[in-house]
């Protein structure tokens, strides 16, 4: 994974466009944001009567200079307003747009334990970081699919990250295959979310985000292996684990 990146509020001309496609996820970029770009939503049929949720994708090779140009200044716009680009993914590839949004929409449902489906998130960056951190070298292969180099803004330590696609050859599964503990920690990430975000100003800037929330992971599931349910009282349960080191926690009032 490269970490020679600029922050999520640096992003130039160069590193935009050394990228033939933009992913907007339309849950955190608002439509007066793109609806005038030729974006194409991801062909997922499964979630044709639920259209807000699909995220959009840029084919960047398609604008003119002028074009390009605008995008930047509407990008460094959004960044100001609310802290965070307005693109959720810049990835690399040579297949064309619809062949990209049709391999992208097959990867917004996969398994999971039991025979059952769940919609996966990558274009959540938040998301995107634990798949990168917790899936294995076959499974991330098979997500990044024509997807050379995947590009992603973390919000948690306002970075741009990168990775490029394992090597191993892709599955001919025509899902991808989420592990019980996979899944756990993706279901858990929400609340060490709210941790991690309660303990902002106490936050080391030296430490990995990775290794702290793999830490928040923990004292998450001690706190519930010791019986605590309600993510209120989780959350209080973690805070006083990381804080003080300990994983004691009063009853709650």
């Amino acid at each position: 994974m490269s970490t020679d990146l600029p922050s999520i509020g640096d992003l130039s001309h160069r590193q935009l466009f050394a990228h033939e496609f933009a992913l907007i996820s339309p849950m955190r970029t608002p439509s007066n944001r793109w609806q005038d770009l030729p974006v194409i939503p991801l062909r997922a049929a499964e979630f044709r009567g639920q259209p807000h949720l699909v995220p959009q994708l840029l084919p960047l090779a398609e604008l003119g200079y002028e074009a390009k140009l605008e995008l930047l200044d509407r990008n460094s716009a959004h960044c100001r307003e609310t802290g965070q680009p307005m693109f959720s993914a810049l990835l690399a590839s040579d297949v064309s747009p619809e062949a990209m949004a049709t391999a992208l929409g097959k990867r917004m449902l996969v398994r999971i334990p039991g025979g059952g489906t769940a919609w996966l998130r990558f274009h959540d960056p938040r998301v995107f970081s634990s798949l990168s951190w917790w899936l294995d070298q076959a499974q991330l292969r098979f997500l990044f699919g024509p997807v050379r180099t995947w590009t992603w803004p973390e919000p948690r330590d306002g970075c741009w990250q990168q990775l490029d696609r394992p090597d191993p050859p892709m599955s001919a599964a025509n899902r991808l295959l989420i592990t019980p503990a996979q899944l756990g920690r993706l279901q858990r990430q929400p609340v060490v979310n709210r941790c991690l975000a309660q303990l902002g100003a106490d936050a080391s800037s030296a430490e990995p985000l990775r290794v702290r929330i793999e830490r928040l992971d923990a004292h998450l599931c001690q706190a519930r292996a010791s019986g605590v349910v309600a993510d209120r009282d989780l959350v209080r349960y973690v805070m006083q684990a990381e804080r003080h080191r300990h994983s004691r926690i009063e009853e709650p009032v």
